[in-house]
């Protein structure tokens, strides 16, 4: 489907990083993401 869309495949030679950061999520996000999780939004 990439192709069909003029998408190429992209390798990560770069660890866990990406251009957003970094896939360690640190305690305060992990948390704030356990406090909101019992309640519909």
């Amino acid at each position: 489907m990439r192709p069909s869309i003029g998408l190429r495949p992209v390798i990560n030679v770069s660890g866990t990083m990406t251009s957003l950061g970094a896939s360690i999520v640190v305690p305060e996000a992990i948390e704030a993401m356990a406090s909101i999780l019992p309640h519909f939004v």
